[in-house]
């Protein structure tokens, strides 16, 4: 639960530094911008993938010992 408040904090302070920056570069450096936000996304999204592993390996290990209980 920390990395989401993590990440809506980085994501929060990167909107407030747009909004402080004179218009003219937010229009000139739009790709800048889209890129930073990717990396973010792109590093949470690793990190969700690497949680589901471990949860799907969690379950798969409970249902063979439920199953090998069950066979008992």
């Amino acid at each position: 639960m920390g990395d989401v408040k993590e990440s809506h904090n980085v994501l929060h302070e990167h909107i407030n530094g747009l909004r402080e920056q004179p218009k003219v570069s937010v229009i000139m450096s739009p790709i800048s911008n889209r890129e930073c936000l990717q990396e973010l996304l792109n590093s949470h999204r690793e990190k969700f993938m690497e949680r589901n592993d471990a949860f799907e390996a969690m379950v798969m290990a409970l249902n063979e010992e439920t199953m090998a209980t069950l066979r008992l």
